[in-house]
């Protein structure tokens, strides 16, 4: 599947600009508050993708290509850690090794899995116009091309 990541190529070409993500990490579509109404409000919410490793945002992204089962595994995981599937704190969640869970913990993230996979497929499907290497922004749900150099 075609996917992004982090990039800090073509930062500031536009003003609101931001990437505190590592250099070449995979990212995920970022939760969007409540409170933004447009790709360029404060938040930033709308125009950024979330690093899974570093749990922080960027506005410029690179396409790459990646086995669409690793990017699923690897957003499901991150999200785990992050909290999203587990009441209170994700301390010692085991998503590959022996995952001891109780059965709506384990609903969560069934569910989280559903959304993963529904991500991916989207994500892939508005990436099919862009060839890998391609850098770009995204604005609510439209990826533009960023022109480098």
């Amino acid at each position: 599947m075609k996917a992004l990541r982090a990039t800090s190529k073509t930062q500031s070409q536009r003003s609101n600009d931001f990437n505190f993500c590592e250099e070449g990490e995979l990212v995920c579509l970022a939760m969007a508050c409540d409170r933004e109404d447009g790709p360029d409000g404060t938040c930033g919410c709308l125009r950024c993708m979330d690093g899974i490793t570093s749990a922080r945002g960027t506005t410029t992204m690179e396409v790459f290509e990646i086995e669409e089962s690793i990017w699923i595994a690897e957003v499901l995981a991150s999200k785990a850690r992050g909290g999203w599937y587990k009441e209170g704190h994700a301390q010692n969640i085991r998503i590959v090794k022996g995952l001891k869970t109780s059965r709506s913990m384990a609903r969560r993230l069934i569910i989280g899995l559903a959304e993963c996979i529904k991500e991916a497929e989207w994500l892939d499907s508005e990436l099919q116009e862009f060839a890998v290497g391609t850098v770009v922004e995204r604005r609510d749900t439209i990826f533009n091309e960023r022109k480098v150099g």
